[in-house]
């Protein structure tokens, strides 16, 4: 399987995921195939975005029941074998469902870069803002 045709499958299967929710959900799409399963909590799963082999999971949440997931980092690179490497962005009483990540080159930084879309919903802080992590390494993410 191409890298490209690998990291394509891993997102489709993320969404997927995402909405379904647990291993026994069924799931009903056209034209996709399930190949591998990751188990997320139910529910409150936010953006996914890919970026070579590592697939990032945001978390919401709503006033009253707020999970603080943060992202997921999940390895897709064996899509029927997704496996959690980090979670990061985790503050507590935000969300971070809003991700990007892709490679960033300047005078002081040169890697992988994750932005993250932090949300005061759950009424805890009014802390929200952006948060920028260095994910060059996925399992060790660094803020």
């Amino acid at each position: 399987m191409t890298r490209v045709r690998a990291t394509a499958v891993g997102a489709a299967l993320l969404v997927a995921l995402s909405l379904a929710g647990a291993a026994d959900a069924q799931i009903r799409t056209r034209n996709t195939e399930l190949v591998g399963h990751f188990a997320t909590p139910r529910g409150f799963n936010g953006d996914v975005w890919v970026h070579g082999d590592t697939a990032y999971m945001g978390g919401y949440g709503v006033p009253g029941i707020c999970p603080v997931y943060g992202v997921r980092a999940i390895d897709v690179s064996d899509p029927t074998r997704p496996t959690r490497l980090s979670a990061f962005a985790r503050f507590r009483g935000t969300t971070s469902e809003d991700v990007w990540v892709g490679a960033v080159e300047t005078p002081s930084f040169r890697g992988d870069l994750a932005a993250v879309g932090i949300q005061a919903r759950c009424g805890h802080r009014p802390f929200r803002g952006l948060a920028l992590y260095d994910v060059t390494r996925p399992a060790n993410p660094v803020l």
